[in-house]
């Protein structure tokens, strides 16, 4: 699928007199990143339109006010606008990129490693929001990964959504799923502290508007949070250029780091560096372990730097 559309890019990029084909293309490439699901949905879509004859400009095309981010219904869309840019492509957009992403949506990988995620974070009592930016892989995820999960996206009225975060918060639904109508004005920390985004927005200040649900004043755990990256996709690039702007604006104020990557590292999606994180935090581990399961004897027991600490905390909570 993603071999598809980067040889659709590239066709489309060769000709220098079709800009905006380029934004069209780009935006199905966003949805690719999202999910299998999500393109061929915006494919099929564009396909059933009627599009306009290239250079008819008897037509003032009608542009929404919005992003491309599902969070609009059907009367906000631009009829035939996407069809029109793409028209010379359609063969192409059928028989390649479409075929190939109906095939993928039944083996999504991210699909599959979100399940796995899930499922051992309900195994240890954790709630958690899954965050994505269309609509199309919000269902999609409700169908096929957890079909229990609450909803929240731009298409439900106030108390639609305010019954949904109720469940969420206060009932039986661990689950919420989620486009980024919740990533502001929301305060879920009391019960939830685990963040996936299912894809990187394009925009770093997103991530860190989604993480900020959870990481509040008032939140008494450590929170987690997981991205989904495509590898071989467009995505790996996105995440180097994500932590650049970010080191960027570091440079010039202080901000938060919402991929929480060291500002000297590049980011590795083949996942080495984590894989010595890990390491590390298995060996902190199996010394809080073993100092807490015992009365400290000598001075050298104690001489644990953050391990100490940890188990400070801990006594200090309890009692």
């Amino acid at each position: 699928m993603f071999d598809a559309l980067r040889s659709l890019l590239a066709d489309i990029r060769t000709q220098a007199d079709r800009p905006d084909a380029r934004l069209a293309a780009t935006v199905l490439e966003k949805r690719a990143l999202s999910s299998a699901h999500s393109l061929a949905a915006s494919v099929s879509r564009w396909q059933a339109e009627a599009p306009l004859e290239r250079g008819d400009n008897s037509v003032q095309l009608a542009l929404s006010l919005f992003a491309d981010s599902d969070e609009t219904d059907d009367r906000d869309r631009a009829p035939g606008l996407a069809a029109r840019l793409l028209a010379d492509d359609g063969r192409w957009l059928r028989d390649a990129v479409l075929s190939a992403a109906t095939k993928a949506v039944h083996g999504e990988r991210k699909l599959a490693a979100l399940r796995r995620l899930l499922r051992r974070l309900l195994a240890r009592g954790e709630r958690a929001i899954v965050f994505t930016e269309y609509r199309d892989t919000l269902m999609h995820v409700r169908e096929s990964v957890c079909p229990d999960a609450m909803l929240v996206h731009g298409g439900m009225s106030l108390d639609e959504r305010s019954t949904a975060i109720a469940r969420f918060t206060h009932g039986s639904a661990p689950i919420l799923l989620a486009t980024d109508a919740a990533s502001e004005g929301l305060n879920l920390h009391t019960t939830c502290r685990v963040i996936i985004n299912l894809e990187l927005p394009w925009n770093p200040m997103r991530l860190e508007q989604r993480i900020g649900r959870v990481d509040r004043i008032g939140q008494t755990r450590r929170v987690h949070v997981f991205h989904l990256i495509a590898r071989d996709s467009a995505e790996v690039g996105l995440l180097a250029r994500l932590h650049e702007r970010l080191q960027e604006a570091g440079a010039r104020i202080a901000v938060c780091d919402p991929l929480g990557l060291p500002q000297d590292v590049t980011p590795d999606i083949e996942g080495t560096r984590f894989a010595d994180e890990g390491r590390v935090e298995h060996g902190r581990l199996i010394a809080i372990r073993a100092w807490g399961s015992r009365r400290c004897e000598s001075q050298e027991d104690t001489n644990h730097g953050d391990v100490s600490v940890a188990i400070a905390r801990g006594r200090l909570r309890r009692a």
